[in-house]
Protein backbone atom coordinates (compact mmCIF):
# COMPACT_ATOMS: atom_id res chain seq x y z
CA UNK A 1 0.00 0.00 0.00
CA UNK A 2 1.31 3.39 -0.97
CA UNK A 3 0.93 6.24 1.41
CA UNK A 4 0.30 9.68 0.09
CA UNK A 5 3.00 12.08 1.08
CA UNK A 6 1.67 14.46 3.65
CA UNK A 7 2.24 18.13 2.97
CA UNK A 8 3.55 20.35 5.67
CA UNK A 9 1.84 23.54 6.75
CA UNK A 10 4.57 25.59 5.09
CA UNK A 11 4.05 23.76 1.80
CA UNK A 12 0.31 24.20 2.04
CA UNK A 13 0.69 27.94 2.54
CA UNK A 14 2.96 28.19 -0.52
CA UNK A 15 0.46 26.46 -2.88
CA UNK A 16 -2.28 28.79 -4.16
CA UNK A 17 -5.85 28.21 -2.99
CA UNK A 18 -7.94 27.01 -5.95
CA UNK A 19 -11.11 28.83 -4.91
CA UNK A 20 -9.30 32.12 -4.43
CA UNK A 21 -7.39 31.79 -7.70
CA UNK A 22 -10.56 30.88 -9.66
CA UNK A 23 -12.41 33.82 -8.08
CA UNK A 24 -9.60 36.24 -8.87
CA UNK A 25 -9.50 34.99 -12.50
CA UNK A 26 -13.25 35.51 -12.79
CA UNK A 27 -13.02 39.03 -11.34
CA UNK A 28 -10.18 39.90 -13.72
CA UNK A 29 -12.27 38.63 -16.67
CA UNK A 30 -15.20 40.80 -15.56
CA UNK A 31 -12.92 43.86 -15.19
CA UNK A 32 -11.43 43.31 -18.64
CA UNK A 33 -14.84 42.67 -20.30
CA UNK A 34 -17.18 45.06 -18.51
CA UNK A 35 -19.24 45.86 -21.65
CA UNK A 36 -19.71 42.20 -22.57
CA UNK A 37 -20.66 41.18 -19.04
CA UNK A 38 -23.06 44.14 -18.71
CA UNK A 39 -24.69 43.30 -22.06
CA UNK A 40 -25.15 39.67 -21.06
CA UNK A 41 -26.57 40.61 -17.65
CA UNK A 42 -29.04 43.09 -19.16
CA UNK A 43 -30.09 40.58 -21.84
CA UNK A 44 -30.59 37.86 -19.26
CA UNK A 45 -32.59 40.24 -17.07
CA UNK A 46 -34.75 41.21 -20.06
CA UNK A 47 -35.43 37.59 -20.96
CA UNK A 48 -36.39 36.81 -17.37
CA UNK A 49 -38.68 39.86 -17.23
CA UNK A 50 -40.44 38.87 -20.47
CA UNK A 51 -40.81 35.28 -19.26
CA UNK A 52 -42.30 36.54 -16.01
CA UNK A 53 -44.80 38.77 -17.84
CA UNK A 54 -45.84 35.93 -20.14
CA UNK A 55 -46.31 33.66 -17.12
CA UNK A 56 -48.48 36.29 -15.41
CA UNK A 57 -50.53 36.85 -18.58
CA UNK A 58 -51.16 33.15 -19.10
CA UNK A 59 -52.09 32.68 -15.45
CA UNK A 60 -54.49 35.62 -15.59
CA UNK A 61 -56.05 34.39 -18.81
CA UNK A 62 -56.56 30.91 -17.39
CA UNK A 63 -58.19 32.39 -14.31
CA UNK A 64 -60.47 34.47 -16.53
CA UNK A 65 -61.36 31.39 -18.57
CA UNK A 66 -62.18 29.38 -15.47
CA UNK A 67 -64.37 32.20 -14.14
CA UNK A 68 -66.30 32.37 -17.43
CA UNK A 69 -66.61 28.58 -17.48
CA UNK A 70 -68.01 28.63 -13.94
CA UNK A 71 -70.55 31.32 -14.83
CA UNK A 72 -71.68 29.33 -17.86
CA UNK A 73 -71.95 26.10 -15.88
CA UNK A 74 -73.98 27.80 -13.16
CA UNK A 75 -76.41 29.08 -15.77
CA UNK A 76 -76.55 25.65 -17.41
CA UNK A 77 -77.37 23.98 -14.08
CA UNK A 78 -79.96 26.66 -13.34
CA UNK A 79 -81.57 25.96 -16.72
CA UNK A 80 -81.65 22.22 -15.98
CA UNK A 81 -83.33 22.86 -12.62
CA UNK A 82 -85.83 25.23 -14.23
CA UNK A 83 -86.63 22.68 -16.95
CA UNK A 84 -87.14 20.00 -14.29
CA UNK A 85 -89.78 22.22 -12.70
CA UNK A 86 -91.62 22.37 -16.02
CA UNK A 87 -90.77 25.93 -17.09
CA UNK A 88 -89.43 25.13 -20.54
CA UNK A 89 -89.62 28.70 -21.91
CA UNK A 90 -87.71 30.11 -18.96
CA UNK A 91 -85.22 27.22 -19.14
CA UNK A 92 -84.68 27.97 -22.84
CA UNK A 93 -83.81 31.58 -22.03
CA UNK A 94 -81.33 30.49 -19.38
CA UNK A 95 -79.77 27.94 -21.76
CA UNK A 96 -79.29 30.79 -24.25
CA UNK A 97 -77.56 32.85 -21.55
CA UNK A 98 -75.28 29.88 -20.81
CA UNK A 99 -74.57 29.54 -24.54
CA UNK A 100 -73.49 33.19 -24.64
CA UNK A 101 -71.00 32.51 -21.84
CA UNK A 102 -69.70 29.35 -23.53
CA UNK A 103 -69.39 31.13 -26.89
CA UNK A 104 -67.42 33.97 -25.26
CA UNK A 105 -65.26 31.37 -23.52
CA UNK A 106 -64.58 29.55 -26.78
CA UNK A 107 -63.84 32.76 -28.70
CA UNK A 108 -61.68 34.54 -26.13
CA UNK A 109 -59.85 31.63 -24.49
CA UNK A 110 -59.84 28.86 -27.10
CA UNK A 111 -56.23 27.95 -26.24
CA UNK A 112 -57.06 27.13 -22.60
CA UNK A 113 -58.54 23.86 -21.37
CA UNK A 114 -61.68 25.71 -20.32
CA UNK A 115 -61.97 27.24 -23.78
CA UNK A 116 -61.63 23.85 -25.41
CA UNK A 117 -64.32 22.35 -23.18
CA UNK A 118 -66.65 25.19 -24.22
CA UNK A 119 -67.45 23.26 -27.41
CA UNK A 120 -68.77 20.36 -25.33
CA UNK A 121 -70.84 22.73 -23.18
CA UNK A 122 -72.22 24.43 -26.28
CA UNK A 123 -73.14 21.05 -27.74
CA UNK A 124 -74.88 20.08 -24.50
CA UNK A 125 -76.90 23.30 -24.37
CA UNK A 126 -77.89 23.01 -28.05
CA UNK A 127 -78.92 19.43 -27.32
CA UNK A 128 -81.15 20.55 -24.44
CA UNK A 129 -82.76 23.16 -26.70
CA UNK A 130 -83.47 20.53 -29.38
CA UNK A 131 -81.04 22.10 -31.85
CA UNK A 132 -79.48 18.79 -32.77
CA UNK A 133 -77.57 19.88 -35.88
CA UNK A 134 -75.80 22.62 -33.93
CA UNK A 135 -75.13 20.18 -31.08
CA UNK A 136 -73.56 17.67 -33.48
CA UNK A 137 -71.50 20.47 -35.08
CA UNK A 138 -70.10 21.55 -31.70
CA UNK A 139 -69.24 18.00 -30.71
CA UNK A 140 -67.57 17.36 -34.09
CA UNK A 141 -65.50 20.55 -33.77
CA UNK A 142 -64.32 19.36 -30.39
CA UNK A 143 -63.29 15.99 -31.85
CA UNK A 144 -61.40 17.69 -34.70
CA UNK A 145 -58.95 19.20 -32.21
CA UNK A 146 -58.96 16.34 -29.72
CA UNK A 147 -58.63 12.62 -29.69
CA UNK A 148 -61.41 10.49 -31.14
CA UNK A 149 -61.22 8.63 -27.86
CA UNK A 150 -63.49 10.98 -25.93
CA UNK A 151 -66.16 8.69 -24.52
CA UNK A 152 -68.75 11.28 -23.50
CA UNK A 153 -68.57 13.30 -26.71
CA UNK A 154 -68.97 10.15 -28.81
CA UNK A 155 -71.91 9.09 -26.68
CA UNK A 156 -73.48 12.55 -27.04
CA UNK A 157 -73.06 12.34 -30.82
CA UNK A 158 -74.83 8.98 -30.67
CA UNK A 159 -77.74 10.52 -28.75
CA UNK A 160 -78.00 13.35 -31.29
CA UNK A 161 -78.02 10.90 -34.20
CA UNK A 162 -80.65 8.78 -32.45
CA UNK A 163 -82.96 11.74 -31.93
CA UNK A 164 -82.59 12.60 -35.61
CA UNK A 165 -83.45 9.04 -36.62
CA UNK A 166 -79.94 8.42 -38.01
CA UNK A 167 -79.58 4.97 -36.53
CA UNK A 168 -76.47 3.91 -38.48
CA UNK A 169 -74.61 7.03 -37.35
CA UNK A 170 -75.74 6.51 -33.76
CA UNK A 171 -74.49 2.91 -33.83
CA UNK A 172 -71.16 4.06 -35.28
CA UNK A 173 -70.68 6.67 -32.54
CA UNK A 174 -71.60 4.23 -29.78
CA UNK A 175 -69.16 1.65 -31.17
CA UNK A 176 -66.36 4.23 -31.28
CA UNK A 177 -67.17 5.21 -27.70
CA UNK A 178 -66.91 1.54 -26.72
CA UNK A 179 -63.35 1.42 -28.11
CA UNK A 180 -62.29 3.76 -25.29
CA UNK A 181 -62.97 1.00 -22.74
CA UNK A 182 -64.67 3.37 -20.31
CA UNK A 183 -65.94 2.09 -16.93
CA UNK A 184 -69.47 3.19 -17.84
CA UNK A 185 -69.50 1.16 -21.07
CA UNK A 186 -72.57 -0.78 -19.94
CA UNK A 187 -74.72 2.23 -20.81
CA UNK A 188 -73.32 2.15 -24.35
CA UNK A 189 -74.44 -1.45 -24.78
CA UNK A 190 -77.93 -0.40 -23.78
CA UNK A 191 -77.76 2.52 -26.23
CA UNK A 192 -76.64 0.15 -29.00
CA UNK A 193 -79.40 -2.31 -28.19
CA UNK A 194 -81.98 0.47 -28.35
CA UNK A 195 -80.70 1.51 -31.80
CA UNK A 196 -80.68 -2.05 -33.14
CA UNK A 197 -84.17 -2.62 -31.80
CA UNK A 198 -85.57 0.59 -33.31
CA UNK A 199 -83.73 0.31 -36.61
Amino acid sequence: MRFKKRLTRKQLLKTPDEFISATSKMLMFIQNNVKLVTTIAISLGGVLAVAGLVYLYIGGAQNGARALETEGMQLYQQAEATAAKGSSDEAGQIYRMAQAKFTALRDKYSWTQSGQRALIYLGDSYFELGEYEKAAESYQKYLEDHSDEDYSVRQSLGYVAELQGKWDQAIEHYKKALEVNHPLALQLYLDLARCYETQ
